[in-house]
């Protein structure tokens, strides 16, 4: 699969691991940096997710949702996201994309959904 959009992650490992699962894929990122994120970042987003397309992949975490959150209202939820279930990232006490194996992040981003105007309706 080619990965045209930008993805979304919150520091360098989740760039990393994201390369791994899609070595076939020059992939491009914007990176939050967890939390610490500000206007430069959401419009940032907001640029790139209007020229290619963005995809939020961010740790299903308190943060990450939190980071998700902020970018799906900041783009009025114009925008794709990539989850990877809890449960099957959990590896010594952290919860990450870093974390993910492979294949879960390949299943995540090729099928990432979109919400449209709202958290309630999702669309493929």
């Amino acid at each position: 699969m080619k990965v045209k959009e930008v993805i979304v992650v919150e520091g360098k490992g989740d760039v990393e691991r994201v390369k791994l699962a899609f070595p076939e894929n020059e992939i491009d990122f914007i990176i939050s940096h967890g939390l610490g994120f500000d206007n430069k970042f959401l419009e940032l987003c907001k640029k790139t997710n209007e020229s290619r397309g963005i995809i939020v992949f961010t740790d299903p975490d308190g943060p990450g949702n939190k980071i998700r959150e902020k970018v799906n209202e900041y783009l009025d939820f114009k925008c794709k996201n990539a989850f990877v279930d809890k449960k099957k990232i959990i590896d010594n006490g952290k919860i990450g994309v870093a974390e993910a194996e492979l294949k879960d992040i390949r299943n995540a981003i090729e099928n990432a959904i979109s919400f449209e105007g709202n958290t309630n309706e999702t669309i493929s």
